[in-house]
């Protein structure tokens, strides 16, 4: 693995589990176990390395939603999987999504990395009202599914318990359920 890679690994680890604003390059030195001016090498600002944190990772879902589109059974279980998604992305409870994350701390980021942020949840809102349209529900419900999954793990964070997480998530699940 490169040097780039190891750096973006580490740094998406520290900002889903303390926050983007939580850590600086010396932080992100000592994790990847080389010389702060190595991070600069890479990354000359915390705003470049934001900007290639969330491209990265809006490529990551966009791959993984594109898997589950592909390979799930049914509409019923595609929205599942888009559940387990968000659920496996909170880590029990000790993290949260990378753009969750980002968006908490909105305010701290550059132009490019609020409006690439705007691209990600673009890109997932379109993926869901599809995916809800296939399953025989509206579109519009969009909004709400993914407010409610990014709400969701902003509660298992703040009590590191994932169950809060599936508790909040159940009506949503078992409505699949009944519908089908």
């Amino acid at each position: 693995m490169d040097m780039r890679t190891t750096l973006l690994d580490q740094a998406e680890l520290l900002a889903r589990t303390r926050g983007f604003d939580a850590f600086s390059f010396a932080d992100l030195a000592r994790h990847a176990k080389i010389a702060k001016p190595s991070v600069h090498h890479h990354f000359a600002t915390k705003a470049k390395l934001s900007e290639a944190l969330i491209v990265r990772y809006t490529a990551q879902v966009a791959g993984a939603l594109d898997e589950i589109a592909e390979t799930s059974a049914s509409p019923r279980r595609c929205l599942e999987r888009f559940v387990d998604l968000y659920r496996d992305s909170a880590r029990e409870g000790e993290a949260l999504c990378l753009c969750v994350a980002f968006s908490a701390g909105r305010d701290s980021l550059s132009e490019d990395v609020r409006d690439a942020l705007g691209t990600f949840h673009t890109g997932v809102l379109g993926w869901l009202r599809a995916a809800l349209e296939a399953h025989g529900r509206s579109g519009k419900e969009a909004e709400s599914v993914l407010a409610l999954v990014e709400g969701a793990q902003l509660m298992a964070r703040s009590t590191q318990d994932i169950r809060r997480y599936d508790a909040a998530t159940a009506p949503f699940l078992a409505s699949l359920k009944r519908e089908e």
